[in-house]
């Protein structure tokens, strides 16, 4: 099963959990009544926790919102994350696969209006602290030709361990080799509702 088969069968599942989903949206648009679920922040975005569910894929699954300060910011976030989640899984399997979420989804009013990304929350609901991870990922640098700076800030250190987060900003860097792939991959992603929950 490919990232983003395994992406959307979970977005499946949250898409049935009702609770999940109203809570996700109320956190996107009153983020200041949910301080108790905020788990970090970026730049220009906040992370809020939306709890646990139990997955009959996966199992016990904690996942999350990324609420960025411009929604138009949302869709290119959730690509990015879709579109590199699923290239770095094919060249390198296994021995990626654990830094990456094990989902990518996008929160929307509808089609044309994006409001935030969804995908797992490795603090666990707060429970471990994220921190700024400056360990280097060598698959990144066979996939992206840039600044070692631009692809270190891809990464966060949760309880010991890297994870691969935010790719949004290394949309000019892929490597040429990659362009086609990912052209078709974001087209896939941009024009399927699938990987979209509307409210």
């Amino acid at each position: 099963m490919t990232y983003l088969e395994t992406s959307k069968e979970i977005l499946s599942e949250i898409r049935e959990n009702s609770e999940l989903v109203r809570k996700a949206f109320e956190v996107v648009r009153n983020p200041d009544n949910f301080e108790n679920d905020f788990v970090g922040k970026g730049t220009l975005n906040r992370y809020f926790s939306l709890g646990s569910f139990k997955s009959e894929k996966v199992g016990d699954l904690f996942v999350g919102v990324k609420i960025p300060q411009y929604c138009y910011f949302a869709s290119n976030d959730f690509l990015c994350g879709g579109a590199y989640g699923q290239i770095l899984s094919e060249e390198f399997g296994e021995e990626i696969i654990g830094e990456l979420p094990l989902f990518y989804g996008l929160l929307a009013e509808d089609e044309d209006s994006p409001l935030a990304t969804i995908s797992q929350d490795f603090s666990e609901g707060g429970k471990y602290v994220v921190s700024d991870c400056r360990h280097l990922n060598k698959f990144l640098l066979e996939l992206f030709e840039g600044d070692n700076y631009e692809l270190e800030k891809c990464g966060i250190e949760v309880n010991g361990q890297r994870k691969l987060v935010d790719f949004n900003h290394l949309i000019r860097l892929l490597g040429e080799s990659y362009l086609k792939r990912d052209k078709e991959l974001k087209d896939e992603l941009e024009n399927n509702n699938f990987w979209k929950i509307f409210e």
